[in-house]
C-alpha cells in the first residue's frame, strides 16, 4: 500500500478526494437548497441518527478509535450477511477506488475501464506507473461489454461470462448459480419489486439497499405540461420514472395521460411497472434496451395506430 513519500506525490499530483471535487466546482451564487448533480453529492444529507451519532462522537474525535473497529466490521458484516473480513470501509469513494487500484494493477495487470468514467481510478493508476486500457462506450453509450472481455483476454485473463441484456436477462441466465447465495441489490427509490422476486425465487438471499433517491420536483415549466398532454407517445425508461409521473398525475401536477397518446417502455421490468404498479397500459415495448430497438418499437407502434403524425418528432 502507500509509503508517506507515494502518499505525498499521490497529493501532489492531485489525486485526492478534494482535488477530484475541485473540478466540479462552479463558480457564480446558487441558492442555497441548490441540489449539485455534478458532484456526486448526496442532496438529502445525513438522517437525523447520524447527525445526533456524529454530535455525540464530537466531544473525543481527538482519539484514534481502533478499539472499535472490530465491532464497527462486525456490526456492518452481520446486517449484510458477511464476514468481517469481506468488508472495507472507506471515507467516500475514492478511497476504495484506490484500494482497489493498489490491489489489483500492477506494471504488468493493467486497469481495463470503460471511459468516460470517474477519473479516481485510471488517473492513479497511470501515476503509479501501470498500464491503461480504455473502452469507448457503445452506440448506446453504454460500456461495451464485448470489447472489455477482449481486452481482458488480451491481458490474460479468462472471461467465463458475458452479460447481456438486461437485469431480468442476466439473473434468468444466472438463476441455476443462484440457490442460498447473498446478493446485495442496490436500487432507487421508486424501483419496481421485480428484481427481487425473480432473485428470491431462484433460491438468492437478497438484501436491497436504496442507492439513490428521487428528488421531488416542486413546479413545472408549463410547455413541458402543454407536451404532456399533446404527445403522441410517452416513452418510459425505467420503473422509477414510471413511479414519478404515477405520483405526479394523481395529485393533479399532470393530467392523465390522453387515450390517444401511446404509452411505452425500455424493457419487461418497466413494462410490468407500467400495468401492475401504476395500473397503467403499455402499447409498445423495446425488444433491447438499445436506441435503434426504440425507434423501432416506435415506428411499428405508429404503423400500426396509423397516427396522422407518425412523422412528427415524439415530445
Amino acid at each position: 500500500m502507500f509509503s508517506r513519500r507515494a502518499f505525498a506525490g499521490m497529493i501532489a499530483a492531485g489525486l485526492t478526494e478534494a482535488a477530484f471535487a475541485q473540478r466540479a466546482k462552479l463558480s457564480g451564487v446558487a441558492p442555497a437548497d441548490t441540489v449539485w448533480i455534478n458532484g456526486n453529492e448526496f442532496p438529502e444529507g445525513p438522517p437525523q441518527a447520524s447527525i445526533d451519532a456524529m454530535a455525540q462522537i464530537i466531544g473525543t474525535s481527538n482519539r484514534y478509535h481502533y478499539q472499535e473497529f472490530p465491532a464497527f466490521y462486525a456490526k456492518l458484516a452481520a446486517n449484510e450477511g458477511l464476514n468481517a473480513d469481506q468488508i472495507l470501509v472507506g471515507a467516500g469513494s475514492s478511497e476504495p477506488l484506490h484500494a482497489a487500484v493498489e490491489a489489483f494493477t500492477s506494471p504488468t495487470v493493467p486497469l481495463i475501464i470503460p471511459m468516460p468514467t470517474y477519473e479516481a481510478a485510471p488517473e492513479l493508476t497511470r501515476y503509479k506507473g501501470n498500464p491503461v486500457i480504455e473502452t469507448p462506450l457503445n452506440a448506446n453509450m453504454a460500456p461495451d461489454v464485448h470489447r472489455l472481455a477482449a481486452e481482458a483476454e488480451k491481458a490474460g485473463f479468462h472471461v467465463s461470462r458475458i452479460g447481456k441484456g438486461t437485469g431480468t436477462d442476466l439473473i434468468a441466465e444466472l438463476a441455476p448459480e443462484m440457490h442460498k447465495k447473498h446478493v446485495f441489490l442496490p436500487r432507487s427509490d421508486r424501483a419496481g419489486a421485480a428484481h427481487f422476486a425473480q432473485l428470491h425465487q431462484a433460491g438468492a438471499y437478497v438484501r436491497e439497499f436504496v442507492a439513490y433517491r428521487t428528488v421531488p420536483c416542486g413546479a413545472f415549466d408549463p410547455a413541458v405540461m402543454d407536451a404532456e398532454a399533446h404527445a403522441d407517445a410517452i416513452l418510459f425508461f425505467s420503473p422509477s420514472a414510471v413511479h414519478a409521473f404515477n405520483e405526479l398525475v394523481h395529485s393533479e401536477v399532470l393530467p392523465p395521460v390522453p387515450d390517444s397518446t401511446g404509452i411505452g417502455a425500455i424493457g419487461p421490468v418497466t413494462r410490468e411497472n407500467l400495468i401492475k404498479e401504476a395500473r397503467m397500459r403499455c402499447d409498445f415495448q423495446a425488444h433491447e434496451p438499445a436506441i435503434d430497438q426504440v425507434i423501432a418499437a416506435l415506428e411499428d407502434f405508429f404503423e400500426k395506430r396509423k397516427a396522422p403524425s407518425a412523422g412528427a418528432p415524439v415530445r
